[in-house]
């Protein structure tokens, strides 16, 4: 059995949890050498758990909002998360069809005679805008598909939305996939 090797991603992470934890001890050595000049003495133990308390809470949530959302906190290639998304579609009820993608499409699904085209290549963007919906409209006009569907872990903008409410394009969000992938 190796030892599992410490990488630059892990150290990142731990890096907020090592600063506060200096940022502690210099505050618990600073109460202690002036602590008993500003009257504080007993009470210096006090302050440095309350400091300590409120440290780690600031450390808990700077965390909590940097931690990756979504798809791309448990699938760490395109290659995994594309076998996720193709797994969820077999649950509702799609047949993946071998081949076929290309272009804007990264999946060709079939399901009561349709075929239907996924684009899912701005998987881990923050916000999807309309042009790969364009995109991947034209293909399903070019393969006489049913409909398409495209994923992203983010939001889609209002001007993608827009598009998307006429036309039969579905959109799945960020919320949607965690839902979707989470069955």
């Amino acid at each position: 059995m190796g030892r599992k090797r410490s990488s630059r991603p892990e150290l990142v992470r731990l890096t907020p949890w090592v600063i506060g934890s200096g940022a502690v001890a210099l505050c618990v050595a600073g109460l202690q050498l002036v602590g008993h000049r500003a009257g504080l003495g007993a009470a210096a133990p006090a302050v440095a758990a309350a400091g300590l308390g409120l440290a780690a809470a600031a450390l808990w949530q700077w965390r909590r909002r940097s931690a990756p959302r979504g798809p791309s906190a448990v699938s760490r290639s395109r290659r995994e998360f594309e076998g996720r998304l193709a797994e969820a579609f077999q649950s509702q009820g799609y047949q993946i069809v071998p081949g076929g993608t290309g272009g804007p499409v990264d999946l060709v699904l079939r399901r009561d005679r349709g075929t239907f085209l996924v684009h899912s290549r701005q998987w881990q963007a923050d916000k999807v805008g309309i042009e790969a919906l364009r995109d991947l409209q034209a293909e399903i006009r070019s393969r006489a598909a049913a409909g398409g569907f495209v994923v992203c872990q983010g939001r889609f903008s209002r001007e993608a939305q827009r598009f998307a409410a006429g036309s039969p394009l579905r959109l799945i969000d960020g919320a949607a996939l965690q839902q979707w992938l989470g069955r």
